[in-house]
């Protein structure tokens, strides 16, 4: 009995579900769609006409181009960065801008350059501007080189110092220390010893030979009263053996430059360039690379100490150092750079980089420099971009903006009864409105940027204060009529022969420069 009971109870429970199922069903569709979207504050990304308008107030005199835009020559002084991945057009950008500056050069106007020759096609490219101005090179390797006068650029204990440390650097994988020091220490005594018996008349070589000699060694640091306390490195000769040979090691690179140098008939000193109007073209040379990067550092350092020692600019002297570096990071760590960027403003330094990620900046100084020096660049030209990191960096200089958006929803529903044979539809509308944010241009577009051809141009991306942020089309016909072409006729490198890479050998005529002839000695010992 109590079973059917509950029999009973479960059918009319299964029949009510059904009932109900049947008697009442409705569905519900909703559909929104925006009305307006108002800015209110943030950057907004700008077109070219707007852009256009914006320079239209500015003098055209001394402007400088940035793709197809002019713009006002005191931008200079905040420094630039072109970013974008191989093939991007990141070089002809940089050309644009070389083509409004390099022709300043030569006209009184106090205007020199420093480019560095990341791709060894730089010569081509300035022959084809047809400039009026010298260019000196600095390329070791090339027969048309100069050799850098460093005896009339390093004077004093703390430019030799300084070149001791960047020739033999410190290394945080030296398991031992001591004979890397100890090295770094003679080599400093030598260019002491140099600059101390022969100002202003040393060279290179003469500083390596004398290194590669132990008995001249131990005579040119006795013949010099601020060098005699290193000799205590020559007291034990086992551990004076092994101080020379790290010495050797880690300055036997450098020999081939010292020995191109000193067959060079033209030399050049980064004092009397500054007071010049020239460029001066470093070089690059991938089968001497350590030796080549580690002498261009050198040379940027002692010329960033020797600008900012220099006096503010003023309207009597408006002189303009630019300072050309395509992809920077191959050059390796440039000590200085940072504070170049921030006090050589008021000095009239104008720098200019490349570099294809930020990544690769943050692997050669570090995080905090990198992001130092990238913040120092005011004006900013972003091509297409391979890394993710890069984009979500590129994304954030361009920042959020929020917008008042305003959309309209639409209800629509369907009800059904007595298993569908009766029906109803209701609808209504609902406008609603708030503030959203959103990045004023997205990681993905600069990683969905069309890969430049001569058909198509190029597109990218500028952010400097004058304009703020656009984006611009550089078309294959634009860039065809406005980019000045290489001179073909003009090698971009003219080797040296190989016999020019040997240093030729200690004379009499070095020893007598520096009073180490076995005459002079002799004659030293007998006053003693």
């Amino acid at each position: 009995m109590r079973g059917a009971v509950f029999f009973f109870i479960w059918v009319i429970g299964i029949a009510g579900a059904a009932f109900a199922l049947g008697v009442t069903g409705s569905r519900l569709r909703r559909a929104r769609s925006p009305i307006s979207s108002t800015h209110v504050r943030g950057r907004i990304l700008r077109n070219p006409e707007e852009v256009t308008a914006t320079l239209s107030t500015h003098s055209p005199e001394q402007s400088l181009q940035l793709g197809r835009f002019r713009f006002p020559g005191r931008i200079a002084s905040g420094h630039f960065a072109f970013v974008g991945t191989t093939g991007s057009g990141k070089t002809m950008m940089q050309r644009l801008l070389m083509q409004s500056v390099l022709p300043q050069i030569g006209r009184g106007r106090g205007v020199r350059a420093l480019i560095y020759d990341a791709k060894q096609d730089l010569l081509s490219i300035l022959a084809g501007m047809k400039l009026s101005c010298p260019i000196r090179l600095l390329h070791p390797l090339d027969a048309r080189a100069s050799a850098w006068d460093m005896a009339s650029d390093i004077t004093s204990p703390a430019s030799a110092l300084q070149v001791a440390s960047i020739l033999i650097p410190r290394s945080d994988r030296d398991t031992n220390p001591f004979f890397t020091n100890a090295a770094r220490h003679l080599l400093y005594g030598v260019l002491l010893f140099c600059v101390e018996r022969a100002p202003r008349r040393w060279s290179l070589r003469q500083v390596l030979l004398i290194l590669r000699d132990a008995e001249l060694l131990k005579r040119t640091l006795e013949n010099c009263e601020h060098t005699s306390h290193l000799t205590q490195y020559c007291a034990h000769e086992g551990t004076f053996q092994n101080i020379l040979s790290t010495l050797l090691t880690l300055t036997s690179p450098y020999e081939i430059i010292a020995a191109a140098w000193d067959k060079a008939g033209k030399f050049v000193s980064l004092r009397r360039w500054l007071e010049d109007e020239s460029i001066l073209v470093l070089g690059n040379d991938e089968a001497n690379r350590v030796a080549m990067d580690t002498m261009n550092r050198l040379i940027f350092q002692r010329l960033s100490e020797l600008i900012l020692g220099q006096s503010e600019v003023s309207a009597p002297d408006p002189r303009q150092t630019w300072l050309f570096l395509d992809e920077v990071r191959e050059m390796g760590r440039l000590e200085g750079l940072s504070r170049l960027l921030t006090k050589g403003r008021s000095k009239g330094v104008a720098a200019v980089l490349g570099f294809q990620d930020v990544a690769g900046l943050h692997s050669v100084y570090g995080k905090d420099v990198a992001e130092e020096i990238l913040g120092q660049c005011n004006s900013k030209v972003l091509l297409r971009l391979n890394s993710p990191g890069t984009a979500k960096w590129a994304s954030q200089l361009f920042g959020t903006r929020e917008v008042l958006e305003r959309s309209k929803s639409q209800n629509r529903s369907r009800s059904c009864r007595n298993f569908g044979f009766d029906s109803s539809a209701s609808s209504g509308e609902a406008v609603s409105s708030g503030i959203t944010r959103r990045e004023v241009v997205l990681e993905s577009e600069f990683l969905d940027l069309p890969e430049p051809n001569p058909d198509d141009g190029l597109d990218a991306y500028f952010l400097n204060p004058i304009t703020g942020g656009f984006r611009d089309h550089l078309s294959g016909d634009w860039i065809g009529r406005n980019l000045i072409p290489a001179d073909p006729r003009m090698p971009d490198l003219m080797p040296r022969p190989e016999s020019d890479q040997y240093l030729r050998p200690w004379c009499e005529e070095d020893a007598a420069l520096f009073g180490l002839s076995e005459t002079h000695v002799f004659l030293s010992n007998v006053k003693r």
